[in-house]
């Protein structure tokens, strides 16, 4: 379970070893795992085309789901709504460097440590505060009068509203969290926006 969170790559071969292996219950769960992945290298292919060909069934459950295209047709499906609270981040535009300074650069490997430095401690606090008193609802940053984002894509940027208001990417991952909500009375800029949404997020033009 934990080597699927990974969604392919390294993982792939060890699930394969145990989906390919003499024990049928791990073969079965690791074969269900498998169906899900996305990032297979063409050795892994090669791998399982070799047990299919030897007439492996789990070799052809999973060659067939992937056929069928069910890592994603699978995938759990998206909320109809996703009910927000505001928090105004700042008065006009935000800057990416706002949000991960230049002068922190040296810390982005460590997203905890890195994290901490967005924004500040008090809004840091707010943000905490006010997802307690919602724990329902989304905290969506907002640019009051103003355009989220401007300066540059800053994946980083992006990677710490993600650690404050984003979600959970894997139980067994720390620190690491994926769609965010924000918005800007004058919109999103774009660069930005394109780093938001590869990380599953939302940007509004209010």
């Amino acid at each position: 379970e934990q080597l699927g969170h990974m969604k392919g790559g390294p993982s792939i071969k060890v699930l394969l070893d145990l989906a390919l292996g003499d024990d049928a219950q791990i073969a079965e769960d690791a074969g269900a795992v498998l169906e899900t992945q996305v990032f297979l290298y063409e050795a892994d292919t090669d791998r399982l085309k070799q047990a299919l060909d030897a007439g492996n069934p789990i070799a052809r459950r999973v060659v067939e789901s992937y056929a069928k295209a069910e890592f994603f047709t699978k995938l759990p499906e998206l909320p109809e709504t996703i009910d927000v609270v505001s928090y105004v981040a700042g008065v006009g535009d935000i800057s990416t460097d706002l949000l991960s300074p230049g002068s922190e650069a040296h810390s982005r490997s460590d997203r905890e440590l890195h994290g901490k430095c967005m924004i500040d401690e008090k809004a840091q606090q707010e943000l905490v505060a006010l997802q307690a008193q919602h724990p329902d609802k989304r905290v969506m940053l907002v640019a009051e009068k103003g355009t989220m984002g401007v300066g540059s894509s800053r994946m980083s940027g992006v990677n710490n509203v993600a650690l404050w208001v984003g979600k959970q990417a894997s139980e067994y991952v720390p620190f690491i969290n994926i769609a965010p909500v924000v918005a800007g009375t004058n919109g999103i800029s774009p660069i930005f926006l394109t780093t938001v949404d590869v990380t599953g997020g939302i940007g509004l033009d209010l």
